[in-house]
């Protein structure tokens, strides 16, 4: 398994491709390039002299010592021939090494396999559950535990699995979501799956046909049994804003599922809306869901913050580039100020979202604040969980976000492929650096007031354990 991107043919591949460093070796066509041993020591060079010319903070979580080796011991390891698929595993350490969750390769687009295991999982307590069978053998009910597939133990695919996703930090709970969301795509697909599973007492195993993504996708809307994990909306398929008010109990809930996937006009008038009918309504709690928002520009949480936060704030202290991108003089950074800094590096210190005072806005909510996030709260949802947590604005409940607390990469990204494999490469062209005490949570998100997770029985009953107990505390 492998820490690389791939062109799915499938329904949100934006997310995959532009969220997640995975990939599954055998939906990779047949119809590969060999490349020689100098192209391959060329295209590690070449993948060498960019990160290093523009990455922000490309030692923030190893030293130039410990990078310079593990190129090194890369480079030995080429004695032959590569296929561009075992060239991206051969390189996949080097993304593992720097852990940043905006920095990832992706394979040129190849001809694709169309078949995946029929099964969807999660993840619990570091063992394999069945989420929904869709497959034709209705024999694995929803809850199942699986012991094996094709001979592995589910403690060990769950491992290596994990083990493949490159996320900020030292964070395991994108890991573990990403893992389980994904794993028909990024398990090793097979002509036939050998599946052995807990029943009752004994185990027992069933064979199970992989199936295209359309028939998976037919079987698991139609199959009874599988209904009520499809109440909840998917997290990529708008609304991607909703206002719930409940005014017995006396608390609203405002439910953003990407930032970005809204115009920004239409944000704001939203919360603009929502703040506004909350307080005619004297609603004094309110539930921020940003469970599974995978992030957006920073205006977007920016404006969030000002309509909670009820005096001035800072968002960043500043943003950190190469002389790369200082030297580049792109347009969309022609009015930034960049000051030298004295190890070689830029700092934007005005013209950029996020800098300087950020006033709040004219009508603000006064109540109480609830957030709600999870693995799945990545980038600058996570930097709202930051921003609320250094400002002791409200009460955090989930489980640790996917963005780590002092600030990430992103801004404006640099795309390189290599000349010779064509592998794609996103590196950041900014570190941000939140205006948070940054000798906490170093390599981790916010740690949570409250950390709540779903047990199996939870995800199998389409509970939600995580809002439950947030009004339950709303309630005393």
């Amino acid at each position: 398994m492998l820490t690389v991107r791939h062109n799915f043919k499938m329904k949100n591949t934006t997310l995959l491709l532009f969220i997640f460093a995975i990939i599954s070796f055998s939906i990779y066509g047949q119809n590969e390039n060999l490349l020689s041993i100098q192209q391959q020591l060329n295209d590690i060079d070449e993948l060498e002299q960019k990160l290093k010319t523009i990455h922000p903070s490309l030692y923030r979580f190893c030293t130039p010592m410990e990078f310079d080796s593990t190129l090194s011991a890369i480079k030995k390891g080429i004695y032959k021939t590569n296929t561009e698929k075992e060239f991206s595993v051969l390189i996949s350490p080097i993304f593992l090494l720097i852990k940043d969750a905006h920095t990832w390769q992706q394979l040129p687009n190849r001809e694709e396999s169309n078949t995946l295991i029929p099964l969807d999982f999660k993840i619990y307590k570091n063992q394999l559950f069945v989420y929904n069978n869709c497959s034709y053998n209705n024999e694995l009910s929803p809850g199942t535990r699986i012991l094996e597939i094709n001979n592995e133990k589910s403690e060990e695919i769950i491992t290596r699995l994990k083990a493949s996703v490159v996320t900020d930090g030292f964070i395991e709970t994108t890991k573990e979501r990403v893992a389980e969301e994904w794993f028909k795509y990024i398990f090793q697909p097979q002509n036939q799956y050998s599946i052995k599973y807990q029943s009752k007492n004994k185990s027992k195993i069933v064979e199970l046909e992989p199936l295209t993504e359309h028939l998976i996708d037919s079987i698991r809307t139609n199959r009874t049994e599988n209904k009520i994990h499809l109440k909840p909306e998917p997290f990529n398929i708008g609304p991607y804003t909703k206002l719930s008010i409940n005014k017995r109990d006396n608390y609203g809930t405002i439910k953003i599922k990407w930032f970005d996937r809204v115009p920004f006009t239409e944000y704001k008038s939203f919360l603009d809306s929502s703040i506004h009918n909350l307080n005619t309504r004297q609603i004094t709690n309110l539930i921020i869901d940003l469970r599974w928002n995978i992030g957006g520009p920073r205006e977007y949480p920016i404006y969030l913050l000002s309509k909670i936060l009820n005096q001035p704030f800072r968002y960043c202290d500043s943003l950190i580039t190469t002389k790369f991108t200082f030297e580049e003089k792109i347009a969309f950074d022609s009015t930034k100020v960049f000051v030298p800094m004295d190890n070689g590096f830029y700092k934007v210190v005005k013209n950029a979202r996020g800098l300087g005072q950020q006033n709040p806005s004219n009508v603000t909510f006064t109540g109480n604040i609830y957030l709600l996030v999870d693995g799945q709260s990545n980038s600058s949802s996570a930097q709202v969980a930051s921003l609320i947590y250094q400002n002791r604005r409200g009460t955090i409940i989930g489980e640790e976000p996917g963005g780590l607390f002092e600030g990430g990469t992103g801004e404006h990204h640099y795309y390189l492929t290599l000349t010779n494999s064509r592998i794609k490469v996103q590196i950041p062209r900014y570190r941000i650096v939140l205006h948070v005490d940054r000798s906490k949570f170093h390599g981790h998100g916010v740690k949570p007031d409250y950390e709540v997770k779903p047990d199996i029985t939870d995800m199998i009953q389409g509970k939600d354990p995580v809002m439950e107990f947030t009004i339950g505390l709303i309630k005393k």
